[in-house]
């Protein structure tokens, strides 16, 4: 049972370690985190009818924007808690409207999204033909990245009760490191 018990206390551990901040950004206050400003921007705004209620509808752009001189990287890691590989994930920050209803195919969230980064290997690979191993130089993506000054956007629909305004919370995926 005390093994159980720790066992659990660690879990809990790790995942507060590795659990990402939240946190809230309006149009007018983005937030800067190591160099990359999350924000969103209200591109239009109107009144809907939803099931005989009225609701505003906000046509919003989401973007992440790199404000420094260097390349950021987001690099492939584990992200699992029992040591496999998540599926890539493109994502350098979700977007969270906490008071958006959904209704009519809107939407309740969204990401932006960085463009792949590659690197050349070298691997031994087996010639399918005489069986021999050569080395050869391949092409591999090892994540995303944003170029200096790079805008990422992700255009998107909310509906929010009448007269309320989107109430927006960014978690970045995590904060990249500078090259």
């Amino acid at each position: 049972m005390k093994s159980i018990l720790s066992l659990i206390t660690l879990l809990l551990l790790y995942v507060s370690v590795h659990a990402q901040a939240t946190t809230i950004v309006s149009d007018s206050l983005p937030i800067s985190i190591d160099g990359i400003t999350y924000g969103y921007t209200i591109r239009n705004v109107s009144t809907r009818e939803v099931s005989g209620n009225n609701y505003s509808r906000y046509e919003v752009t989401l973007y992440a924007k790199n404000n420094t001189n260097c390349m950021r990287m987001f690099l492939y890691q584990q992200r699992s808690l029992f040591g496999t590989n998540a599926t890539a994930n493109d994502d350098i920050a979700r977007f969270d409207c906490v008071n958006a209803t959904g209704a009519r195919l809107t939407s309740k969230s969204g990401t932006v999204n960085a463009m792949p980064f590659y690197t050349t290997g070298r691997a031994r690979i087996k010639d399918c033909t005489d069986g021999k191993e050569k080395t050869q130089d391949i092409r591999v993506q090892i994540g995303f990245a944003l170029k200096p000054n790079e805008v990422v956007t992700n255009n998107l629909i909310f509906i929010t009760p009448l007269g309320e305004k989107p109430q927006i919370q960014v978690t970045p995926a995590f904060n990249p490191p500078s090259f």
